[in-house]
């Protein structure tokens, strides 16, 4: 019975240690999208074609009038400028479409730099053949004259 409970004090030990290492070294951010189209969660974050975090969870604004995605950046010294903007993007593999989540350098970057809690812009995509697919009949029939 002294071996189960060392056994669980020891478990309780290292799930505490992981976490306060994923809290020293990983930043968490995020990212508010006006509008945007339906996401899966766990989407990978790219940043120059490197895979740097992942979305955790996306939710509601008390408001609802915008959508927030929580991002984990795993390298904690990802020096990004806090004015950075993220772009959820649709990719096709081998007749599957993958979303992702992509890190955009701003033209003009701020001195400050991303940081625990900081909120970014997002900006949603718009797939052309899925938007042209989900108007109404009359909508398309303007379009064409």
């Amino acid at each position: 019975m002294k071996n189960h409970l060392n056994f669980i004090i020891l478990l309780i030990f290292l799930a505490f240690g992981i976490l306060i290492y994923q809290l020293l070294t990983f930043t968490y951010i995020t990212a508010e999208f006006d509008e945007i189209s339906p996401i899966k969660g766990f989407m990978p974050v790219y940043y120059k074609g490197i895979i740097v975090g992942r979305a955790k969870k996306a939710k509601h604004s008390p408001d609802f009038k915008h959508t927030h995605i929580r991002i984990v950046l795993y390298p904690k010294n990802l020096l990004l400028p806090s004015n950075t903007e993220i772009q959820l993007k649709k990719e096709k593999k081998k007749h599957k479409e993958i979303d992702f989540l992509e890190l955009i350098y701003p033209n003009e970057p701020t001195l400050v730099v991303l940081s625990n809690h900081s909120k970014i812009k997002g900006i949603a995509t718009i797939d052309t053949v899925t938007f042209l697919a989900n108007q109404h009949p009359n909508d398309i029939e303007a379009i064409k004259e």
